[in-house]
């Protein structure tokens, strides 16, 4: 078996673990009954306003929560997160495994919390990614700006054609676009329609199940 890239980047959030389903989305219904009981929303929704306008856009111009309530539910997120934990995806833990087992590295850009990243890492006794660019980092050291693909190649010694990432949304897409660098989309845990769109329109191959990932990594070696 071969490396077909150097370097796999994985966002973390629905690529990684399944984790809007079982934190983010009961996170929000539960701030949502207290600070706005009047908002309903299925799970396939709340994907959708994850893709567009944002949850935050969303919390800020939509729901216009002010910056109390804000706190209020930015504070309910961390408690739900300390209190369950998401599961990371059988196929995926097979992928970063292979990944490392071949001399590979291991990356993520992801708007989740580096401490998060490490802990769903470690409870399903992974290696300990290379790099990690979470949302503690500067806004401008964040996807989609490009500064983690840059980063990456300059700590790494890597070139871009070394690199490939997997994401669910659109701001990592984003990112690799305009960086060149090739990615593909995870569509396990969720088919918004505006990602979908956004696919078609640039030609993001889409991967349905991390199997069909692992084809696509990895390599058999010729004999």
């Amino acid at each position: 078996m071969n490396l077909r890239y150097k370097c796999l980047i994985l966002d973390h959030d629905d690529t990684m673990v399944d984790s809007t389903a079982l934190i983010h989305y009961p996170s929000f219904l539960h701030s949502m009954a207290r600070c706005r009981p009047g908002v309903k929303m299925t799970l396939a929704q709340y994907f959708e306003i994850n893709c567009d306008p944002g949850i935050f856009p969303y919390f800020r111009d939509v729901l216009k929560l002010s910056e109390e309530e804000m706190a209020e539910e930015y504070q309910d997120w961390l408690d739900f997160s300390a209190a369950h934990h998401a599961r990371v995806y059988p196929g995926m833990a097979k992928i970063v495994r292979t990944q490392k087992e071949l001399g590979g590295y291991i990356c993520v850009v992801s708007h989740n919390r580096e401490e998060a990243v490490l802990q769903d890492y470690q409870r399903e006794g992974l290696p300990r990614p290379d790099l990690i660019y979470g949302c503690d980092r500067p806004k401008e050291e964040q996807k989609p700006h490009t500064f983690p693909l840059e980063d990456i190649c300059a700590r790494l010694g890597l070139e871009k054609q070394d690199l490939f990432m997997i994401d669910d949304l659109i701001p990592g897409m984003e990112m690799c676009r305009r960086a060149g660098v090739a990615v593909g989309a995870a569509r396990w845990a969720h088919r918004t329609p505006i990602v979908g769109e956004y696919l078609t329109a640039h030609g993001v191959p889409e991967f349905s199940t991390p199997d069909e990932l692992y084809q696509h990594l990895f390599v058999e070696k010729s004999v």
